[in-house]
């Protein structure tokens, strides 16, 4: 019996509907069990007289039964209901489970929420942190690894758009072995692509978009580029720079990424020279926020969430409703647009360390948390072991070689503005 078949009963029998079926199953069960027994000690004489009693009231013919065969069947429905009620009542009322908790970028969020819906249930808690925040919290998660095999913690996962530069940072400058050495990460890389702005009703006279069909746009001569079957939008760092710093807001509604964002973090990293923020809104926490004809800028890794779950599979028909248009960020320090700021959407969780192996095998200690590691990377075992070398920073790294890419709504207004 495969273990998705498992999860899925399991899931079943302990949510409302599945306490309802079973104990409906059960009363069904010792019903029909004790109509049994009751037919079955009954002598020969009392089942003719009952015989001859229906067919003079034409009711059903009571066939007298030999055996076992039916009160067998009765007895395994009623063990089946029986169990089922017991494992639903206890993990619904008597052992509640926790909810796993996403804490970080909702960048990756939103991300999430396109590609992996299913996975992201009433059971399923986000704390929106900056990634720089949640990679500082999961360093200190658990008592600094010390706890993580605990089977009663909460699951967490820290969502970084930065990948894990901040926790680098941290390990680096980090001496103390009692905060070091049951440490241990998992990094899935989830998706390398540029950082882009959306925008609404603002005229190229103020911000210059261009388009392209190569990646990058503006690659030399000799280098190597990829062309595309569509073009995409694109605006020079430069540009993006001189616009927000002469704009005002009472004239355009700035939704910018706040400090300690990976967001933020990877546009200042793309820069020579310190860039002075303006004030900005702050960033909604659903697209349909955006809803209006005010003219706006937003600058994201991926885009916001949706309140609805069927929009997020369809991002060009709601930023088409929205009136939004989609540019990507190009550097373009030696005056060529030849390189992304590039947002590295990751996925880290805490791990523990087998130390019968040498310290090469690890594995995620907590079940949600090993269970939502396998939704999203499907090549993990049932019990999410991984063997592999954490140093020196105590991360191993699954899919490290992601190539970027345009996210799929990348050509969504398909045309000039």
């Amino acid at each position: 019996m495969s273990s998705k078949f498992m999860a899925g009963l399991t899931a079943f029998f302990t949510s409302f509907e599945g306490i309802i079926v079973s104990a409906t199953a059960l009363v069904i069960a010792v019903r029909a069990l004790l109509k049994e027994l009751n037919n079955i000690g009954l002598p020969d004489w009392m089942r003719r007289r009952r015989k001859a009693q229906a067919d003079s009231n034409q009711v059903v013919k009571h066939h007298p039964r030999h055996g076992f065969g039916y009160l067998a069947i009765v007895i395994a429905l009623l063990l089946v209901a029986a169990v089922g009620f017991c494992v639903g009542l206890f993990f619904k009322y008597i052992s509640p489970s926790r909810p796993l908790e996403l804490e970080g970028s909702t960048n990756v969020y939103g991300y999430l929420k396109q590609h992996y819906p299913d996975q992201l249930t009433n059971n399923v808690l986000l704390s929106d942190l900056g990634s720089a925040k949640a990679l500082e919290h999961i360093f200190q998660l658990f008592d600094y690894g010390r706890r993580v095999a605990d089977p009663k913690r909460q699951g967490v996962f820290a969502l970084s758009s930065n990948g894990t530069v901040a926790l680098r940072d941290i390990v680096a400058k980090n001496s103390n072995p009692a905060f070091i050495q049951d440490n241990y990460w998992l990094n899935i890389n989830l998706a390398q692509q540029p950082l882009f702005i959306l925008y609404r009703g603002i005229p190229l006279s103020e911000l210059k978009v261009e388009r392209a069909n190569q990646l990058p746009p503006e690659a030399p001569k000799n280098a190597q580029k990829a062309f595309l079957p569509y073009s995409y939008n694109f605006v020079r760092v430069s540009e993006l720079k001189r616009f927000l710093g002469r704009v005002t807001g009472d004239k355009v509604r700035l939704y910018l990424p706040e400090p300690g964002t990976g967001t933020r973090a990877l546009f200042d990293a793309s820069q020579r020279k310190p860039f002075d923020w303006p004030n900005a809104e702050q960033l909604p926490a659903y697209i349909e926020q955006l809803n209006g004809v005010f003219p706006l800028l937003l600058m994201a890794s991926d885009l916001p969430s949706s309140r609805e779950s069927g929009s997020v599979a369809q991002p060009c028909k709601l930023l088409q409703e929205l009136k939004l248009k989609v540019a990507f960020i190009c550097a373009d320090n030696d005056n060529n647009c030849d390189d992304f700021p590039r947002a590295n959407l990751s996925l880290i969780v805490k791990l523990a360390r087998d130390t019968t192996l040498g310290g090469t095998r690890f594995h995620i200690a907590n079940a949600a948390e090993c269970n939502f590691a396998r939704a999203i990377y499907d090549k993990l075992d049932a019990s999410c072991n991984i063997t592999g070398n954490p140093e020196p920073y105590h991360i191993i790294e699954l899919n490290p070689q992601l190539q970027l890419t345009l996210p799929e709504y990348s050509h969504c207004d398909g045309g000039d503005d």
